[in-house]
């Protein structure tokens, strides 16, 4: 995907009407509108927590749903996002490394009064039954509740989805695409009976 205009061409700007913002935004064939990071990414250092509020101010008056992805490290915009989001999610796959790093990103957090542990949820990535990192142990040692939708180690399935780089191409019946729209689900995304696997839906024998 490429786009001549970024999240920069907002930052710097005192009042974000919808024309502009309809002027930054990408229109994706998915029917997601996305506001992208810059092709350089020294420039993220020009949106600061100011703009960033301003920007979340007018993109949360033109979209029911906002989804702000803030990386794997905590700066003053992202901060900014996570401590005004409705719902902060964390991702952790099921090993030691991943699950210590993010509960150091939640004791800093609450150290800076960022979200409380309690406010956050944290979802399970590539999970495997068999692992010896399970989700309540990830629970147990982040102090954060964990979704109840895990999204499963499905390499196979992701692998062509993946190298096209059309994640929205994965198959429908597939095990990791339910399980993202359960999640979804879960968190007030979409609803629940839409989402339900096939031969499950009440009223119908499996």
């Amino acid at each position: 995907m490429q786009f001549r205009r970024s999240v920069v061409d907002l930052a710097g700007l005192p009042d974000i009407s919808a024309q502009v913002l309809a002027e930054a935004v990408f229109p994706h064939e998915t029917g997601l509108s996305l506001l992208i990071a810059p092709a350089e990414g020294e420039r993220g250092e020009e949106v600061t927590e100011d703009s960033t509020r301003r920007l979340l101010h007018a993109v949360r008056a033109r979209y029911d749903t906002v989804i702000v992805d803030c990386g794997s490290h905590t700066s003053p915009p992202g901060a900014t996002a996570v401590e005004s989001a409705d719902t902060a999610l964390l991702v952790t796959t099921p090993d030691v490394i991943a699950v210590r790093a993010v509960n150091r990103t939640v004791r800093m957090w609450d150290r800076l009064h960022i979200r409380k542990p309690r406010e956050l949820l944290t979802v399970v990535n590539r999970h495997g039954r068999t692992g010896p990192v399970q989700p309540q142990l990830i629970s147990r040692i982040t102090g954060t509740p964990v979704a109840g939708s895990v999204i499963p180690a499905g390499f196979r399935e992701l692998q062509d989805a993946q190298d096209s780089g059309r994640i929205q191409d994965l198959d429908p019946r597939g095990a990791v695409r339910r399980a993202m729209w359960a999640l979804a689900a879960e968190i007030g995304l979409a609803d629940a009976a839409a989402v339900a696997p096939p031969g499950r839906r009440k009223g119908k024998r499996p």
